[in-house]
């Protein structure tokens, strides 16, 4: 109910306005409001983190871009929902674990920025050794836990760079 009544930034406010043009007290208000609700679902909807955790660094003077993707992430939300639902496993169990880790450069930071993602999950172990999935056969799982976060010390290859990110995580 929380993310059906969530509501979008009226198209007719950046609508034909440049990209780079920085909200105006009255957007920058409704800019908030709406980043708020989003990062409130959250603790129901892990797909939006990467996402709500990007927009929320420009949060402080946002852009019309800004405005249009935090709509297409609220538009996103009501269409795909809720993401929890819980029904018992089959046994035996197995914990996943799936990670990534991304840079961009940005021109107004000379170091960059560098994410991790992680997610663990619990799955039910029934694919078998002929069959090496990760997940389970139809896919269900329950997320015991995920991060989406700023990676604090770069490295050349992505391996370490992950190991790197989950000691973040694990500190």
């Amino acid at each position: 109910a929380y993310i059906a009544s969530l509501r979008v930034i009226l198209s007719s406010m950046i609508r034909g306005r440049p990209e780079d043009e920085v909200c105006g007290p009255e957007l920058h208000s409704l800019h908030q409001s709406v980043l708020g609700a989003v990062a409130w679902c959250i603790l129901s909807s892990a797909t939006v983190a990467v996402f709500t955790q990007g927009l929320q660094r420009y949060a402080h003077r946002p852009t019309m871009i800004h405005c249009r993707r935090l709509n297409l992430v609220v538009r996103y939300l009501k269409r795909a929902g809720s993401g929890l639902m819980y029904k018992k496993l089959a046994h035996p169990l197995k914990i996943c674990g799936f990670s990534d880790a991304a840079f961009k450069c940005q021109p107004e930071n000379s170091s960059g920025l560098a994410l991790i993602g992680l997610s663990v999950l619990l799955c039910a172990d029934d694919c078998g050794k002929e069959d090496p999935r990760p997940m389970s056969k139809d896919g269900s799982c329950h997320v015991l836990e995920y991060v989406s976060r700023r990676i604090r010390r770069l490295s050349r290859s992505t391996f370490a760079a992950e190991i790197n990110a989950l000691a973040d995580a694990l500190e």
